[in-house]
């Protein structure tokens, strides 16, 4: 039953008033809030149809959904070990902004080389050791070029990267003089996984020696890059060269 009261009008009228047409209309406004919420999911792509969650919705036309505040115009939720979305197109999005690619950083995946030079002079030695803690962790291509400036004359030179935990050495060179010379270079290069270990520079000498910059800085460079390591493989079979008597003998 509802409730009616009457007032007094300026014409000596009375105007009645309804308690529940005072509860209706606030329904019906958010009423056709709901419904307009709706006809726009209903519009999304021209197709008439809501999109619902759970269910595949299929348009002709792009969908668009546009905000017109402050903050972004779609947020994903999901399980930190989900992905938040599913693509099915290697197609290149044009003008995507993402902070990570594989869960690294652009400064990761950016071409960095760090270069040590390596201190001269000091105590002559047949043996020094240089470390690189601050290596940072991932693949590097590590490239030395190393002048000994040794006490007497240098009969044979060695200097190698190794890599703590590793049995072999990365990027073994000689330097073998003859005659009164008490100077030796060496430069060599090789791949390195930084992650497996602590990595030190270790050059020998039968006669005690210091690092020399006369002709050149001594230096250790560790370029970071993507390395793909491979096995190589001897073909199993071999051809003559026709220049030689095909007995698969030429050029030897």
């Amino acid at each position: 039953m509802n409730d009616v009261s009457s007032s007094p009008t300026t014409a000596g009228r009375t105007r009645t008033t309804s308690a529940c047409r005072g509860r209706v209309v606030p329904v019906l406004l958010a009423t056709s809030v709901l419904v307009a919420g709706v006809s726009l999911s209903a519009d999304a792509g021209g197709s008439k149809k809501p999109v619902l969650a759970g269910k595949t919705t299929k348009s002709a036309r792009t969908t668009t959904i546009k905000t017109t505040g402050n903050g972004p115009a779609l947020r994903l939720r999901t399980k930190a070990t989900k992905p938040p979305l599913a693509v099915t197109s290697r197609t290149r999005v044009a003008k995507l902004n993402a902070d990570q690619v594989d869960g690294l950083d652009a400064a990761d995946l950016a071409t960095q080389s760090v270069v040590y030079r390596l201190p001269l002079g000091g105590v002559a030695r047949t043996t020094r050791t240089i470390d690189f803690p601050e290596v940072s962790t991932g693949t590097h291509l590590m490239t030395y070029a190393v002048t000994i400036a040794a006490s007497a004359a240098v009969t044979q030179g060695t200097c190698f990267l190794r890599q703590e935990g590793q049995p072999q050495v990365i990027g073994l060179s000689y330097a073998a003089l003859r005659g009164s010379s008490v100077y030796a270079t060496l430069s060599a290069s090789g791949p390195v996984d930084a992650s497996q270990g602590a990595l030190s520079l270790v050059c020998t000498s039968p006669t005690s020696f210091v690092f020399d910059d006369s002709d050149s800085q001594s230096t250790v460079m560790f370029t970071r890059t993507a390395l793909d390591v491979r096995d190589a493989a001897e073909p199993t079979t071999f051809t003559a060269d026709r220049s030689g008597g095909g007995d698969g003998s030429a050029g030897r």
